[in-house]
């Protein structure tokens, strides 16, 4: 190997390591945009091969320390691991790296880079780069999880989500950034700007416009004349070590029951635990139905809460599913979501049939998968849609369109990954899913960070990571339809095509 290419290696692991700092908890936005950058500089004049071998060094770096809390999820089950439960991690970052590999490869193929500025064939390379991210969110279940939306930590910054989704924000991050990247070298080799600046422009006006949107749509005010409905989050911190020890159940129960009991200034239409908030099938224990409808009694509204319930699948076969259950002051079952998308190796094992792995989630049998998206309602609350845990990680679908609610419940436990950054990012995430929609979402932790945000992502109120203890919101009401959950990704898909044809078919993007 030439001394230069060592050199670009190394270079391109330190963009990468630096690059995943732009992500919660660290929210260095522009670290991300610099590694990207700095990623377009180094390839730009490579063959297609060595562009996509680059590509997978930096973005494997990338993915490796962003999401190298999963590793805590193999040390919960399996301490014995030590170092070792890295390897799941490095695994999954090759192979997350490799579909923007491939989209270069192809960028370095297809685009006419002899033909136009660098500058032009940065833009195109953002272009590229933008669809190995809607790549990820579908390619096998998906993963849209350390796309560059998620540096977006800045809530000025990702309100352009309520218009192009989260694939358009991030091509909205990484287009002014190699763009930019492409015009400073163009200028210090032709001593002019080329005309691509003006994209540059544009999309970053674009970008910073969710200043005038916030001033614009200021926080909602309460008013006395109306009724709004107050929702407790309760967080019981249960650490996951302790969670499924059989002689830990009733302390875990209690617990929720004492948090959800303490005195409030205003009613509760509702009170909301974490994902599997009890270590056992509630709705097959009598008596402790009774004592959590005791609880909505006196709080005059429901206690919804995560629990594992059986289930049978279409073929008979025994299983369990991951359910939202609604207890009402009778102690009857209002309603049930069981989820949808479950967690491949955590809930479920791809190819079970064919690999002798474990899950990591415990109980016996596979999660059975619900039927989908439901807009669930419960009397003296508006209509909600119910998801749990990894559900809200995927743009466009997380509320149904044609029965749209007026905010988001999500419950999750993020206990798996101890005090790392993969809470921190789940929140984000969870926050942009609001902007996207614009709708209230209210996100219940087992260890946190529980939270609530309005529909232009504005926080409400949070209880931290590791903390117990609950916290009353009062539910604002949703926002008007955004663009984005009107459209979906179509608008991102005209925002790719916008950017492609000048940068192809306009003169002013021709090499001198």
């Amino acid at each position: 190997m030439k001394h230069t290419d060592f050199l670009k290696l190394l270079l391109l692991v330190i963009f990468g390591i630096t690059g995943a700092f732009g992500f919660p908890p660290w929210g260095l936005t522009p670290l991300t945009l610099i590694a990207v950058a700095g990623l377009g500089l180094i390839i730009a004049s490579a063959s297609p091969f060595r562009a996509a071998f680059h590509t997978w060094v930096m973005f494997s770096a990338q993915n490796f320390v962003a999401l190298n809390w999963i590793s805590e999820a193999f040390l919960v089950v399996y301490p014995e691991m030590g170092l070792s439960a890295f390897a799941p991690v490095f695994c999954l970052s090759a192979g997350l790296g490799t579909i923007p590999s491939l989209l270069v490869y192809a960028w370095g193929r297809l685009w006419p880079k002899n033909r136009t500025t660098l500058t032009a064939s940065m833009l195109g390379l953002s272009l590229f780069l933008s669809c190995a991210e809607w790549l990820t969110g579908h390619v096998l279940t998906g993963f849209p999880w350390a796309i560059t939306a998620l540096a977006a930590s800045e809530i000025k910054l990702s309100q352009s989500a309520a218009t192009f989704g989260a694939y358009g924000l991030g091509l909205l991050l990484l287009a002014p950034s190699l763009t930019f990247a492409g015009a400073f070298w163009d200028f210090l080799k032709n001593k002019r700007l080329p005309f691509g600046d003006v994209t540059l422009v544009g999309l970053t006006v674009i970008l910073m416009s969710g200043s005038w949107i916030l001033h614009s749509h200021p926080a909602p005010q309460l008013d006395a004349n109306k009724i709004w409905p107050v929702i407790r989050l309760v967080q019981a911190n249960t650490p996951q070590r302790e969670k499924w020890k059989p002689e830990n159940r009733g302390v875990i129960f209690a617990r929720h029951l004492a948090l959800s009991e303490a005195p409030a200034s205003d009613r509760l239409a509702a009170i909301i635990w974490p994902e599997t908030a009890t270590p056992f099938r509630v709705t097959e224990e009598a008596k402790l139905l009774a004592q959590i409808a005791e609880v909505a009694k006196a709080h005059q509204g429901y206690v919804l809460l995560g629990t594992p319930t059986r289930a049978s699948n279409t073929s008979g076969l025994r299983g369990y599913n991951n359910s939202l259950i609604a207890v009402n002051s009778g102690g009857d079952i209002s309603l049930r979501y069981n989820k949808a998308h479950l967690v491949p190796g955590g809930e479920y094992v791809p190819f079970q049939n064919y690999l002798p792995l474990e899950k990591l989630v415990e109980n016996r049998g596979s999660f059975i998968p619900g039927p989908g998206l439901q807009t669930s309602r419960l009397s003296n609350l508006p209509p909600f849609s119910p998801l749990i845990c990894y559900e809200i990680i995927f743009p466009g679908e997380v509320v149904l369109k044609k029965d749209r609610p007026d905010w988001i419940i999500n419950i999750t436990n993020d206990a798996w990954y101890g005090n790392s950054a993969g809470p921190y990012q789940h929140l984000a995430i969870s926050r942009l899913r609001a902007i996207e929609e614009g709708l209230p979402l209210v996100r219940v932790a087992n260890t946190g960070i529980s939270a609530a945000f309005d529909g232009k992502g504005r926080e409400l109120g949070r209880i931290p990571l590791e903390t117990t203890g609950f916290i009353d919101v009062a539910l604002p009401p949703p926002e008007k339809p955004t663009l984005y959950s009107k459209f979906g990704d179509r608008i991102y898909l005209m925002l790719l095509i916008g950017l492609a044809i000048p940068s192809l078919g306009s003169g002013m993007f021709r090499r001198s």
